[in-house]
């Protein structure tokens, strides 16, 4: 009886823990909801503009091409303090003896990052909360082209969609899980159009089982 009791709950928490990775994009609000222990990371957005009144939903690989590509601004700024810094000590060929370069990351490289972090605030963390796919006001997207002197140039998704473009979202849980094994993650895309009145169409979210890619 004990071990009977024992399997039924092991079968529940199996069943309760693949709930967890299921999609939280709520198809009728458009809103993506997030658990405190189902944070999102890679959070990308993707424009493609409509090519003909007929065109359908543009591939991955399109949108990843040829598609322009925006970012959470304070993730932007993070990404760009590190790339400063890492180009900074590259540049810094003085530096011979692995304890010289110990003492620049210690005292040096805090230094400086403290300093552009104070004039440009931004961490790196992983999205927790909610994300209003079609008229978010809260989080400020910028382009890869943007640099430190212009990340004040952000805009809100109501601001940045364009009537007669496409979109892209594609975001995942950052890594395996204990219900897919080491070797899959879980990748959730939304994709919908813009169409010449401003109103959303083709609105489209999957959820897709992805293979980690080993390195060679």
């Amino acid at each position: 009886m004990v071990r009977r009791v024992t399997l039924v709950g092991i079968g529940i928490g199996l069943l309760s823990s693949c709930s967890i990775f299921q999609s939280r994009v709520n198809d009728e609000t458009r809103v993506l909801r997030t658990a405190p222990l189902e944070r999102i990371s890679d959070l990308e957005l993707y424009e493609r503009p409509l090519s003909k009144a007929t065109d359908t939903l543009p591939q991955l690989d399109l949108f990843q091409d040829s598609g322009r590509y925006y970012s959470f601004r304070d993730r932007m700024i993070w990404y760009m303090i590190a790339h400063h810094l890492d180009s900074m000590r590259m540049a810094t060929n003085r530096m011979t003896s692995r304890q010289e370069v110990d003492e620049w990351y210690r005292t040096v490289r805090p230094r400086i990052a403290d300093t552009l972090y104070a004039k440009y605030p931004g961490e790196y963390r992983r999205f927790e909360g909610e994300l209003h796919f079609t008229g978010d006001t809260v989080w400020h997207w910028l382009g890869d082209m943007d640099n430190f002197e212009t990340c004040g140039r952000t805009m809100t998704l109501a601001q940045l969609f364009k009537p007669d473009h496409w979109y892209l979202f594609v975001f995942d849980n950052g890594g395996p899980t204990h219900s897919l094994g080491r070797r899959h993650y879980v990748q959730r895309r939304v994709s919908f159009l813009i169409d010449s009145n401003g109103n959303v169409q083709h609105w489209l979210s999957v959820r897709r089982r992805m293979r980690n890619m080993g390195i060679v």
